[in-house]
């Protein structure tokens, strides 16, 4: 039997190991029933493994993040299901969270503050889904954000200043979002990460300039001159930018559309 391994040698009666093992065994069959009446969610539809910390709920036809998922996760698969909306308290109680998977769903909308206390999740997979907009503040306050993946959505644009306040990221992917409008955005925060902290911001995917005919492609982190103008990366909070020409109407570029600043 298993249980005989792990007593100690000196245990010589048969009669005495047999009790233990007995011991042992009705204690782990209670911790699986207790396991399960806590979380019957491991028990119904997902794969619950390591202590409840790798949580595996993928093709299992959700339609929206489960209750009762144990708060010690710390990888969680929600990939290949039904999702559309991602609400504010989905996420609240897993602080632990450090992998979350939500690829593959028909998410077209992200809630403000949705990801707002996952301060230890280094890995974000949305690709795959339907979003259309990355407002700014979807991921704020993620400090320990290494990788997104926003692959193969309908990405048209992102906010000022989106992917700011993350201090430890190294990769933003988003590849195939066929309509995807150039922004001043990500390549002045590859450049300050590059001359401030010596990080490099690996972006992947393409986009092209607003009003373009030609719908050429361009690197999304690619510095596109007479489009940027003065853009700074911490001055469109707050205040305005001189500006001149066209770059006063373009959002990208200034807080203030209207006519030249002076």
């Amino acid at each position: 039997m298993v249980c005989l391994n792990l007593l100690p040698c000196h245990f010589e009666s048969k009669e005495t190991i047999f009790k233990l093992c007995l011991i042992f065994l009705i204690h782990t069959v209670l911790m699986d029933s207790i396991s399960s009446a806590i979380y019957p969610l491991c028990e119904s539809f997902c794969k619950c493994r390591y202590n409840h910390k790798d949580i595996n709920c993928e093709d299992t036809n959700l339609t929206s993040v489960p209750k009762g998922i144990p708060g010690t996760v710390t990888h969680l698969r929600l990939s290949k299901n039904n999702i559309r909306f991602i609400k504010r308290d989905d996420f609240s109680k897993y602080h632990q969270l450090e992998m979350l998977y939500l690829d593959n769903n028909e998410i077209s909308r992200i809630e403000t503050g949705a990801f707002i206390n996952l301060q230890k999740l280094k890995f974000l997979n949305l690709s795959n889904n339907e979003l259309t907009y990355i407002p700014l503040n979807t991921f704020q306050h993620m400090a320990s954000l290494e990788e997104l993946n926003l692959n193969n959505n309908n990405i048209r644009s992102y906010g000022m200043n989106s992917f700011l306040f993350l201090p430890n990221i190294h990769t933003i992917q988003m590849n195939n979002n066929s309509n995807l409008l150039c922004g001043c955005h990500l390549p002045a925060l590859k450049r300050y990460m590059k001359q401030t902290n010596q990080t490099n911001l690996n972006v992947s995917g393409k986009c092209i300039l607003p009003q373009q005919r030609d719908k050429t492609l361009w690197d999304l982190d690619a510095d596109i001159q007479n489009f940027c103008g003065n853009y700074q990366l911490f001055d469109q909070v707050g205040r305005c930018l001189q500006c001149s020409g066209s770059n006063c109407s373009n959002p990208q570029t200034m807080n203030c559309p209207g006519p030249e600043v002076k």
